[in-house]
């Protein structure tokens, strides 16, 4: 039940695996964190393999996956990791700013490398 609710949310389940495993089941934290993992993964597998294979009549029997806007998003993503890498290292919590000076630049130039290849293979986004 847990797991529908969640996957029809979007959340991932994650949230509510945890205090039911701890409560309900009685096991230690450390078990219900992987466990907790490995259901959220095996769910998010399934709903990706159903959408993957459920087509719309409503868009003509197209598929539910729309893969331009999974190729517009996937920039920010990669940058939204790569910012929470930086600021969440050992490093700039022990040395402060100077690393984190300098992982913004090896960012920035990152990007410049990301556009230019964009702007190389024609692919405009919005």
């Amino acid at each position: 039940m847990a797991a529908s609710i969640s996957s029809a949310g979007g959340i991932g389940g994650g949230g509510l695996y945890i205090p039911i495993l701890t409560v309900v089941v009685g096991f230690d934290l450390k078990t219900v964190s992987s466990s907790s993992v490995f259901m959220v993964t095996g769910g998010t597998i399934a709903n990706v393999m159903r959408n993957l294979c459920t087509r719309s009549d409503k868009f003509g029997g197209k598929i539910l996956v729309d893969y331009d806007i999974s190729l517009q998003s996937e920039p920010c993503v990669l940058l939204g990791v790569s910012v929470g890498v930086i600021l969440e290292s050992e490093e700039v919590k022990r040395n402060g700013c100077g690393n984190l000076e300098n992982g913004l630049v090896k960012m920035r130039l990152a990007l410049k490398e990301v556009e230019r290849w964009r702007v190389s293979n024609n692919l405009f986004w919005v």
